[in-house]
């Protein structure tokens, strides 16, 4: 039977395991101009919401996806880099 202190040993070796989001790997440059992301990603680049990265899409200030089909909508990783320069350039797109 297993004791009250190998659970407490059990819960700091989960606690000790680095989140997946932590060990995830960075894009090579060069797979930059093809490399498609998804609406989350794009926003959290950008540090915004959702809501308001679908905003700024339908008004036509941030990049549009180049592949939009139900449940599938992909943008450009170069064209959302690109896009954060200019911004934080204040030149707008």
């Amino acid at each position: 039977m297993r004791s009250l202190h190998d659970n407490r040993a059990d819960v700091a070796q989960i606690k000790s395991i680095r989140p997946r989001a932590a060990v995830r790997a960075v894009t090579p440059q060069a797979l930059a101009d093809v490399a498609l992301i998804d609406g989350p990603t794009a926003a959290a680049a950008a540090c915004m919401g959702m809501s308001k990265w679908h905003d700024l899409v339908r008004s036509g200030k941030a990049p549009q996806p180049v592949i939009q089909r139900p449940r599938c909508t992909r943008w450009r990783l170069a064209d959302v880099r690109a896009w954060l320069v200019a911004m934080s350039a204040g030149t707008g797109a």
